[in-house]
Protein backbone atom coordinates (compact mmCIF):
# COMPACT_ATOMS: atom_id res chain seq x y z
CA UNK A 1 0.00 0.00 0.00
CA UNK A 2 1.40 3.59 -0.93
CA UNK A 3 2.70 5.58 1.95
CA UNK A 4 1.25 8.65 2.60
CA UNK A 5 5.08 10.32 1.51
CA UNK A 6 4.78 8.14 -1.72
CA UNK A 7 1.29 9.10 -2.03
CA UNK A 8 2.36 12.95 -2.54
CA UNK A 9 5.72 12.67 -4.13
CA UNK A 10 3.61 10.68 -7.06
CA UNK A 11 1.51 13.65 -7.00
CA UNK A 12 4.08 16.44 -6.80
CA UNK A 13 5.58 14.62 -10.02
CA UNK A 14 2.34 14.78 -11.86
CA UNK A 15 1.61 18.27 -10.77
CA UNK A 16 4.87 19.17 -11.60
CA UNK A 17 4.60 17.71 -14.98
CA UNK A 18 1.43 19.70 -16.08
CA UNK A 19 3.32 23.35 -15.27
CA UNK A 20 7.04 22.80 -17.38
CA UNK A 21 7.03 23.91 -20.85
CA UNK A 22 4.89 22.18 -23.20
CA UNK A 23 7.61 21.39 -25.66
CA UNK A 24 10.91 20.10 -24.11
CA UNK A 25 9.36 19.93 -20.48
CA UNK A 26 11.90 21.68 -18.79
CA UNK A 27 11.38 22.91 -15.48
CA UNK A 28 13.27 26.17 -15.72
CA UNK A 29 11.52 30.03 -15.87
CA UNK A 30 8.34 29.30 -18.25
CA UNK A 31 6.62 32.30 -20.35
CA UNK A 32 2.33 32.09 -20.62
CA UNK A 33 0.84 32.49 -24.35
CA UNK A 34 -2.74 34.21 -24.98
CA UNK A 35 -3.62 30.31 -25.60
CA UNK A 36 -2.47 29.73 -22.12
CA UNK A 37 0.15 27.11 -23.64
CA UNK A 38 3.28 27.90 -21.17
CA UNK A 39 7.30 27.14 -22.90
CA UNK A 40 10.39 27.49 -21.37
CA UNK A 41 12.58 30.63 -23.06
CA UNK A 42 14.56 28.72 -25.52
CA UNK A 43 11.42 27.23 -27.34
CA UNK A 44 9.57 30.36 -26.95
CA UNK A 45 12.48 31.67 -29.59
CA UNK A 46 12.44 28.59 -31.53
CA UNK A 47 8.43 29.60 -32.13
CA UNK A 48 9.02 32.13 -34.89
CA UNK A 49 5.79 34.24 -33.34
CA UNK A 50 3.42 31.47 -33.91
CA UNK A 51 2.46 29.23 -30.82
CA UNK A 52 3.71 25.11 -31.64
CA UNK A 53 0.80 23.34 -29.89
CA UNK A 54 -2.27 25.10 -31.21
CA UNK A 55 -0.62 27.31 -34.14
CA UNK A 56 -2.02 30.73 -32.29
CA UNK A 57 0.19 33.60 -33.69
CA UNK A 58 1.23 35.70 -30.88
CA UNK A 59 3.68 38.83 -30.77
CA UNK A 60 6.61 38.96 -28.77
CA UNK A 61 4.71 41.31 -26.12
CA UNK A 62 2.41 38.86 -25.22
CA UNK A 63 4.46 36.24 -23.82
CA UNK A 64 4.65 36.74 -19.91
CA UNK A 65 6.76 35.53 -17.64
CA UNK A 66 4.29 32.40 -15.78
CA UNK A 67 5.08 33.82 -12.35
CA UNK A 68 2.38 31.25 -10.54
CA UNK A 69 3.80 28.36 -12.14
CA UNK A 70 7.64 29.14 -11.78
CA UNK A 71 6.76 30.00 -7.75
CA UNK A 72 4.77 26.74 -7.62
CA UNK A 73 7.87 24.65 -9.32
CA UNK A 74 9.99 25.51 -6.85
CA UNK A 75 8.01 24.83 -3.99
CA UNK A 76 7.36 21.73 -5.51
CA UNK A 77 11.37 20.95 -5.89
CA UNK A 78 11.42 21.47 -2.13
CA UNK A 79 8.93 19.34 -0.93
CA UNK A 80 9.66 16.46 -3.02
CA UNK A 81 13.56 16.84 -1.69
CA UNK A 82 12.31 16.51 1.67
CA UNK A 83 9.89 13.49 1.36
CA UNK A 84 12.43 11.21 -1.69
CA UNK A 85 14.70 9.95 0.67
CA UNK A 86 11.79 8.51 2.93
CA UNK A 87 9.98 6.81 0.25
CA UNK A 88 12.52 5.16 -1.25
CA UNK A 89 13.68 3.71 2.11
CA UNK A 90 10.00 2.86 2.50
CA UNK A 91 9.99 1.30 -1.26
CA UNK A 92 13.07 -0.89 -0.92
CA UNK A 93 12.11 -2.25 2.27
CA UNK A 94 8.38 -3.08 1.41
CA UNK A 95 9.36 -5.31 -2.01
CA UNK A 96 12.83 -6.50 -1.62
CA UNK A 97 11.38 -9.70 0.31
CA UNK A 98 9.11 -10.80 -2.21
CA UNK A 99 9.70 -14.70 -3.45
CA UNK A 100 10.63 -14.31 -7.79
CA UNK A 101 9.04 -17.65 -8.70
CA UNK A 102 10.83 -19.77 -10.70
CA UNK A 103 9.11 -19.39 -13.49
CA UNK A 104 9.68 -15.38 -13.72
CA UNK A 105 13.84 -15.73 -13.42
CA UNK A 106 15.09 -13.19 -15.32
CA UNK A 107 12.49 -10.80 -14.23
CA UNK A 108 12.09 -8.47 -11.21
CA UNK A 109 8.89 -7.25 -9.66
CA UNK A 110 8.53 -3.69 -8.97
CA UNK A 111 5.69 -1.89 -6.91
CA UNK A 112 3.80 0.20 -9.76
CA UNK A 113 2.56 3.78 -9.06
CA UNK A 114 -0.25 4.65 -10.35
CA UNK A 115 -0.73 7.60 -12.56
CA UNK A 116 -2.78 10.03 -14.43
CA UNK A 117 -3.50 9.70 -17.74
CA UNK A 118 -4.67 12.02 -20.96
CA UNK A 119 -7.52 11.19 -23.00
CA UNK A 120 -5.76 8.69 -25.39
CA UNK A 121 -4.91 7.39 -21.91
CA UNK A 122 -1.09 8.49 -22.43
CA UNK A 123 1.25 9.09 -19.45
CA UNK A 124 4.03 11.75 -19.22
CA UNK A 125 6.05 8.90 -20.25
CA UNK A 126 4.80 8.31 -23.35
CA UNK A 127 4.88 11.82 -24.42
CA UNK A 128 8.32 12.58 -23.36
CA UNK A 129 9.33 9.70 -25.30
CA UNK A 130 7.34 10.79 -28.19
CA UNK A 131 8.84 14.44 -27.85
CA UNK A 132 12.92 12.59 -27.33
CA UNK A 133 12.70 14.43 -23.75
CA UNK A 134 15.97 11.88 -22.59
CA UNK A 135 16.44 14.19 -19.36
CA UNK A 136 12.52 13.92 -18.62
CA UNK A 137 12.38 10.17 -19.40
CA UNK A 138 15.49 9.45 -17.19
CA UNK A 139 13.82 11.34 -14.64
CA UNK A 140 10.63 9.75 -14.22
CA UNK A 141 11.86 6.01 -15.11
CA UNK A 142 14.17 6.75 -11.79
CA UNK A 143 10.68 8.17 -9.91
CA UNK A 144 9.40 4.33 -10.23
CA UNK A 145 6.33 4.57 -12.36
CA UNK A 146 5.24 2.09 -14.88
CA UNK A 147 7.56 1.59 -17.58
CA UNK A 148 5.56 -0.52 -19.74
CA UNK A 149 2.04 1.22 -19.28
CA UNK A 150 -0.14 0.99 -22.45
CA UNK A 151 -2.55 4.08 -23.97
CA UNK A 152 -5.68 3.22 -24.58
CA UNK A 153 -4.73 2.12 -27.70
CA UNK A 154 -1.92 -0.33 -26.98
CA UNK A 155 1.07 1.33 -27.28
CA UNK A 156 4.51 1.55 -24.49
CA UNK A 157 6.50 4.52 -24.13
CA UNK A 158 8.95 2.18 -26.23
CA UNK A 159 6.58 1.83 -29.08
CA UNK A 160 6.76 5.88 -28.95
CA UNK A 161 10.79 5.91 -28.63
CA UNK A 162 10.75 3.38 -31.41
CA UNK A 163 8.38 5.91 -33.65
CA UNK A 164 9.93 9.27 -32.64
CA UNK A 165 13.42 7.20 -33.74
CA UNK A 166 14.48 8.06 -30.12
CA UNK A 167 17.35 5.57 -30.18
CA UNK A 168 18.23 7.89 -26.39
CA UNK A 169 14.64 7.46 -24.72
CA UNK A 170 14.65 3.44 -26.08
CA UNK A 171 17.93 2.54 -25.04
CA UNK A 172 17.11 4.78 -21.52
CA UNK A 173 13.78 2.41 -21.43
CA UNK A 174 15.32 -0.67 -22.31
CA UNK A 175 18.13 0.00 -19.56
CA UNK A 176 16.08 0.13 -16.84
CA UNK A 177 14.30 -3.13 -17.34
CA UNK A 178 11.44 -2.40 -20.07
CA UNK A 179 9.97 -5.30 -21.79
CA UNK A 180 11.08 -5.11 -25.43
CA UNK A 181 8.21 -7.15 -26.69
CA UNK A 182 5.19 -5.53 -25.46
CA UNK A 183 2.54 -6.28 -28.22
CA UNK A 184 0.47 -3.06 -28.84
CA UNK A 185 -2.66 -2.21 -31.41
CA UNK A 186 -2.97 -5.30 -33.52
CA UNK A 187 -0.03 -7.17 -31.70
CA UNK A 188 2.23 -4.61 -33.02
CA UNK A 189 5.48 -5.14 -30.99
CA UNK A 190 8.60 -2.41 -31.08
CA UNK A 191 10.17 -4.06 -33.15
CA UNK A 192 7.40 -4.23 -35.64
CA UNK A 193 7.74 -0.28 -36.05
CA UNK A 194 11.51 0.05 -35.94
CA UNK A 195 11.67 -2.43 -38.86
CA UNK A 196 8.54 -0.70 -40.79
CA UNK A 197 10.54 2.51 -40.95
CA UNK A 198 14.16 0.57 -41.31
CA UNK A 199 15.43 2.07 -38.29
CA UNK A 200 18.59 -0.16 -38.44
CA UNK A 201 19.82 1.03 -34.91
CA UNK A 202 16.90 0.51 -33.66
CA UNK A 203 16.76 -2.85 -34.67
CA UNK A 204 19.45 -3.72 -33.53
CA UNK A 205 19.14 -2.12 -29.97
CA UNK A 206 15.80 -3.88 -29.37
CA UNK A 207 17.28 -7.61 -30.45
CA UNK A 208 20.15 -6.96 -28.03
CA UNK A 209 17.68 -6.50 -25.58
CA UNK A 210 15.89 -9.73 -26.29
CA UNK A 211 13.06 -8.37 -28.87
CA UNK A 212 11.31 -11.28 -30.14
CA UNK A 213 11.76 -11.65 -34.33
CA UNK A 214 9.20 -14.45 -34.53
CA UNK A 215 6.31 -12.13 -32.33
CA UNK A 216 2.82 -12.30 -34.91
CA UNK A 217 0.94 -9.45 -35.25
CA UNK A 218 -2.75 -9.47 -35.85
CA UNK A 219 -2.38 -10.15 -39.66
CA UNK A 220 0.08 -13.20 -38.87
CA UNK A 221 2.95 -11.50 -39.61
CA UNK A 222 6.71 -11.42 -37.77
CA UNK A 223 9.14 -8.33 -37.89
CA UNK A 224 10.69 -10.15 -40.72
CA UNK A 225 7.71 -10.23 -42.80
CA UNK A 226 7.95 -6.41 -42.45
CA UNK A 227 11.00 -6.08 -43.99
CA UNK A 228 11.59 -4.40 -47.17
CA UNK A 229 15.59 -5.24 -47.53
CA UNK A 230 17.64 -8.16 -47.21
CA UNK A 231 19.88 -5.87 -45.08
CA UNK A 232 17.21 -5.96 -42.62
CA UNK A 233 16.19 -9.37 -42.86
CA UNK A 234 19.83 -10.10 -42.20
CA UNK A 235 20.17 -8.21 -38.73
CA UNK A 236 16.81 -10.21 -37.47
CA UNK A 237 18.55 -13.93 -38.71
CA UNK A 238 21.46 -13.29 -37.39
CA UNK A 239 21.61 -11.58 -34.33
CA UNK A 240 22.32 -13.78 -30.97
CA UNK A 241 23.89 -11.71 -28.79
CA UNK A 242 21.70 -10.61 -25.55
CA UNK A 243 22.12 -8.44 -22.38
CA UNK A 244 20.60 -9.92 -19.44
CA UNK A 245 19.02 -7.45 -18.28
CA UNK A 246 16.16 -8.06 -15.15
CA UNK A 247 12.93 -6.99 -17.45
CA UNK A 248 10.78 -5.26 -14.75
CA UNK A 249 7.36 -6.67 -13.98
CA UNK A 250 4.93 -4.27 -12.44
CA UNK A 251 2.75 -5.34 -9.13
CA UNK A 252 -0.91 -3.31 -7.92
CA UNK A 253 0.84 -1.63 -4.60
CA UNK A 254 -1.50 -4.31 -2.29
CA UNK A 255 -3.61 -7.00 -3.49
CA UNK A 256 -7.41 -6.46 -4.39
CA UNK A 257 -8.45 -9.56 -3.18
CA UNK A 258 -12.40 -11.59 -3.47
CA UNK A 259 -13.22 -14.18 -0.78
CA UNK A 260 -14.94 -17.06 -1.26
CA UNK A 261 -18.12 -17.33 0.71
CA UNK A 262 -17.29 -20.14 2.63
CA UNK A 263 -14.40 -18.32 4.56
CA UNK A 264 -15.44 -17.24 7.85
CA UNK A 265 -15.98 -13.73 8.08
CA UNK A 266 -14.72 -13.17 11.42
CA UNK A 267 -11.23 -14.14 9.29
CA UNK A 268 -11.54 -11.83 6.91
CA UNK A 269 -12.18 -8.92 9.41
CA UNK A 270 -9.10 -9.92 11.09
CA UNK A 271 -7.23 -9.16 7.82
CA UNK A 272 -5.93 -5.68 6.97
CA UNK A 273 -6.27 -5.72 3.01
CA UNK A 274 -8.30 -4.60 -0.12
CA UNK A 275 -11.15 -6.47 0.00
CA UNK A 276 -13.45 -7.17 -3.36
CA UNK A 277 -17.29 -7.57 -3.66
CA UNK A 278 -18.17 -10.08 -6.60
CA UNK A 279 -19.11 -7.15 -8.72
CA UNK A 280 -15.55 -6.52 -8.66
CA UNK A 281 -14.46 -9.76 -9.32
CA UNK A 282 -17.33 -9.63 -12.61
CA UNK A 283 -15.53 -6.71 -13.56
CA UNK A 284 -12.18 -7.98 -13.68
CA UNK A 285 -10.76 -5.76 -10.67
CA UNK A 286 -9.03 -8.56 -8.46
CA UNK A 287 -5.56 -9.69 -8.22
CA UNK A 288 -6.50 -12.77 -5.52
CA UNK A 289 -9.32 -15.19 -5.33
CA UNK A 290 -8.75 -16.69 -1.73
CA UNK A 291 -10.48 -19.91 -1.10
CA UNK A 292 -10.58 -22.21 1.96
CA UNK A 293 -8.11 -24.86 2.73
CA UNK A 294 -10.29 -27.22 3.15
CA UNK A 295 -11.27 -26.55 -0.73
CA UNK A 296 -7.71 -26.55 -2.27
CA UNK A 297 -7.61 -30.71 -0.37
CA UNK A 298 -10.98 -31.81 -1.66
CA UNK A 299 -11.59 -28.55 -4.83
CA UNK A 300 -15.44 -28.08 -4.63
CA UNK A 301 -14.79 -24.03 -6.00
CA UNK A 302 -17.38 -22.41 -7.48
CA UNK A 303 -16.59 -22.98 -11.25
CA UNK A 304 -18.16 -19.21 -12.23
CA UNK A 305 -15.57 -18.17 -9.78
CA UNK A 306 -12.51 -19.50 -10.28
CA UNK A 307 -13.41 -19.05 -13.96
CA UNK A 308 -13.62 -15.58 -13.74
CA UNK A 309 -10.73 -15.38 -11.87
CA UNK A 310 -8.43 -17.39 -14.37
CA UNK A 311 -9.16 -15.32 -16.89
CA UNK A 312 -8.41 -11.84 -15.75
CA UNK A 313 -5.41 -13.35 -14.55
CA UNK A 314 -5.96 -13.86 -10.93
CA UNK A 315 -4.28 -15.93 -9.04
CA UNK A 316 -6.32 -18.62 -7.08
CA UNK A 317 -5.09 -19.04 -3.64
CA UNK A 318 -5.73 -20.49 -0.43
CA UNK A 319 -6.79 -18.67 2.87
CA UNK A 320 -3.35 -20.03 4.26
CA UNK A 321 -1.37 -17.43 1.50
CA UNK A 322 -3.62 -14.58 2.90
CA UNK A 323 -2.54 -15.14 6.60
CA UNK A 324 1.15 -15.92 5.78
CA UNK A 325 1.55 -13.03 3.07
CA UNK A 326 0.96 -10.18 5.43
CA UNK A 327 3.24 -11.70 8.18
CA UNK A 328 6.21 -12.17 5.53
CA UNK A 329 4.98 -10.13 2.38
CA UNK A 330 6.82 -12.68 1.03
CA UNK A 331 5.07 -14.45 -1.97
CA UNK A 332 2.81 -11.79 -3.47
CA UNK A 333 1.69 -14.01 -6.33
CA UNK A 334 1.00 -16.92 -4.24
CA UNK A 335 2.45 -19.40 -6.54
CA UNK A 336 3.06 -21.84 -3.62
CA UNK A 337 -0.12 -21.66 -2.73
CA UNK A 338 -2.07 -22.26 -5.29
CA UNK A 339 -5.38 -24.83 -5.70
CA UNK A 340 -3.95 -27.95 -7.23
CA UNK A 341 -5.82 -28.89 -9.60
CA UNK A 342 -5.47 -25.87 -11.71
CA UNK A 343 -2.23 -25.11 -10.69
CA UNK A 344 -0.50 -24.75 -14.21
CA UNK A 345 -3.41 -22.65 -15.90
CA UNK A 346 -3.66 -20.37 -13.07
CA UNK A 347 0.43 -19.32 -13.28
CA UNK A 348 -0.46 -19.01 -17.04
CA UNK A 349 -2.97 -17.04 -16.52
CA UNK A 350 -1.53 -14.49 -14.22
CA UNK A 351 2.18 -14.48 -15.77
CA UNK A 352 0.29 -13.18 -18.67
CA UNK A 353 -0.96 -10.73 -16.83
CA UNK A 354 1.73 -9.07 -15.13
CA UNK A 355 3.91 -9.54 -18.34
CA UNK A 356 1.13 -7.08 -20.38
CA UNK A 357 0.18 -9.62 -22.78
CA UNK A 358 -3.65 -9.26 -24.45
CA UNK A 359 -6.17 -11.02 -22.54
CA UNK A 360 -7.38 -14.70 -23.47
CA UNK A 361 -10.04 -13.63 -25.97
CA UNK A 362 -8.55 -10.81 -27.18
CA UNK A 363 -8.85 -10.54 -30.83
CA UNK A 364 -12.03 -12.86 -30.57
CA UNK A 365 -15.75 -11.71 -31.71
CA UNK A 366 -18.13 -14.07 -30.53
CA UNK A 367 -21.72 -14.44 -30.72
CA UNK A 368 -23.47 -16.27 -28.58
CA UNK A 369 -26.55 -18.65 -29.97
CA UNK A 370 -27.28 -20.12 -26.92
CA UNK A 371 -30.66 -19.52 -25.01
CA UNK A 372 -31.50 -17.79 -21.75
CA UNK A 373 -32.17 -20.69 -19.59
CA UNK A 374 -29.32 -22.37 -17.68
CA UNK A 375 -26.62 -24.36 -19.13
CA UNK A 376 -24.83 -27.26 -17.29
CA UNK A 377 -21.25 -27.42 -18.16
CA UNK A 378 -18.53 -29.84 -15.83
CA UNK A 379 -21.63 -30.10 -13.22
CA UNK A 380 -22.24 -26.35 -13.05
CA UNK A 381 -25.25 -24.15 -14.30
CA UNK A 382 -23.88 -21.38 -16.56
CA UNK A 383 -26.24 -18.84 -18.06
CA UNK A 384 -25.93 -16.73 -20.88
CA UNK A 385 -25.34 -13.76 -18.77
CA UNK A 386 -22.47 -15.74 -17.28
CA UNK A 387 -21.09 -16.83 -20.33
CA UNK A 388 -20.88 -13.63 -22.01
CA UNK A 389 -19.29 -12.13 -18.87
CA UNK A 390 -16.43 -14.95 -19.29
CA UNK A 391 -15.83 -13.63 -22.97
CA UNK A 392 -16.02 -9.93 -22.21
CA UNK A 393 -13.66 -9.91 -19.37
CA UNK A 394 -11.54 -12.69 -21.15
CA UNK A 395 -10.95 -9.70 -24.34
CA UNK A 396 -13.75 -10.75 -26.33
CA UNK A 397 -15.79 -9.05 -28.42
CA UNK A 398 -19.60 -9.74 -28.22
CA UNK A 399 -21.19 -9.64 -31.54
CA UNK A 400 -25.23 -8.98 -31.48
CA UNK A 401 -25.89 -10.80 -34.44
CA UNK A 402 -23.99 -13.40 -36.25
CA UNK A 403 -21.79 -12.56 -38.58
CA UNK A 404 -22.91 -12.56 -41.89
CA UNK A 405 -20.72 -15.25 -44.45
CA UNK A 406 -19.90 -12.06 -47.19
CA UNK A 407 -18.62 -10.24 -43.80
CA UNK A 408 -16.25 -12.47 -42.93
CA UNK A 409 -15.22 -14.63 -45.65
CA UNK A 410 -10.84 -14.30 -46.79
CA UNK A 411 -11.60 -12.10 -43.09
CA UNK A 412 -7.79 -14.03 -41.67
CA UNK A 413 -6.71 -12.78 -38.68
CA UNK A 414 -4.55 -13.91 -35.99
CA UNK A 415 -5.86 -13.80 -32.31
CA UNK A 416 -3.07 -13.54 -29.48
CA UNK A 417 -3.70 -16.62 -28.08
CA UNK A 418 -4.71 -18.83 -31.32
CA UNK A 419 -1.47 -21.01 -32.04
CA UNK A 420 -0.39 -20.33 -35.87
CA UNK A 421 -0.41 -23.95 -36.93
CA UNK A 422 -3.69 -24.84 -34.76
CA UNK A 423 -6.68 -25.47 -36.80
CA UNK A 424 -7.89 -22.03 -35.23
CA UNK A 425 -4.90 -19.87 -36.85
CA UNK A 426 -6.21 -17.44 -39.36
CA UNK A 427 -10.35 -17.70 -37.64
CA UNK A 428 -11.60 -14.37 -35.13
CA UNK A 429 -15.01 -15.05 -35.60
CA UNK A 430 -16.89 -17.83 -33.17
CA UNK A 431 -20.42 -18.76 -32.96
CA UNK A 432 -21.09 -20.66 -29.71
CA UNK A 433 -24.12 -22.84 -29.19
CA UNK A 434 -25.51 -24.61 -26.84
CA UNK A 435 -24.42 -28.25 -26.69
CA UNK A 436 -27.53 -30.01 -25.70
CA UNK A 437 -29.48 -28.60 -28.94
CA UNK A 438 -27.20 -27.93 -31.52
CA UNK A 439 -27.55 -26.70 -34.84
CA UNK A 440 -28.31 -28.07 -38.14
CA UNK A 441 -25.81 -26.01 -39.94
CA UNK A 442 -22.47 -25.81 -38.16
CA UNK A 443 -19.52 -23.50 -39.69
CA UNK A 444 -16.17 -25.15 -39.70
CA UNK A 445 -14.50 -22.64 -42.25
CA UNK A 446 -11.14 -21.16 -41.97
CA UNK A 447 -12.70 -17.73 -41.44
CA UNK A 448 -16.00 -18.77 -39.08
CA UNK A 449 -16.50 -21.83 -36.50
CA UNK A 450 -19.18 -22.86 -34.47
CA UNK A 451 -18.13 -24.09 -31.41
CA UNK A 452 -20.24 -25.09 -27.89
CA UNK A 453 -20.55 -23.66 -24.66
CA UNK A 454 -18.56 -26.40 -22.93
CA UNK A 455 -15.78 -25.49 -25.54
CA UNK A 456 -15.41 -21.75 -24.02
CA UNK A 457 -15.00 -22.85 -20.33
CA UNK A 458 -12.78 -25.40 -21.69
CA UNK A 459 -10.45 -22.74 -23.18
CA UNK A 460 -10.47 -20.49 -19.67
CA UNK A 461 -9.89 -23.99 -17.36
CA UNK A 462 -6.59 -23.95 -19.73
CA UNK A 463 -6.07 -20.95 -20.43
CA UNK A 464 -5.33 -21.78 -24.23
CA UNK A 465 -7.56 -21.56 -27.05
CA UNK A 466 -8.69 -25.26 -27.34
CA UNK A 467 -8.21 -27.25 -30.32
Amino acid sequence: MDTFEEQILDLTEELKFQLTCNTCYDVSKTFVLPCNHSFCENCLNKMKYCCSECKQPFSAQDAEEDSFSNGVLEHLEAIKGILSECSDTVNESQWKKIKLPCELSGYKLVLRFEIKKNHKGETPLHIACKKNNVEYVSRIINNGVDINTKDYAGWTPLHEAVVGKSIQCANSLLEAGALPSVPGEWYITPLHKAVSINNKEMIELLLLHGADPQAVDYSGKTPIDWCTSKETVSILENRTQKLTIPRRLYLYPWPQVFLDKRIDNKFSETLDVHYKDLDALKKGQITHYVITNRESEDPKINLFHLALAIVQGASVVTEKWLTDFLLTQNDYLGFGYIVKEREDTIKRSVINRIKCNPKLFDGINFSFGVSNKSHKIMNINFSKDDLIALATIGGGKILTREPALRTVENQFNYPFHVNKSSEFAGCCNFIIYDESSPPQLLYNMKELKHKSSTWLIECIMSFSIVS
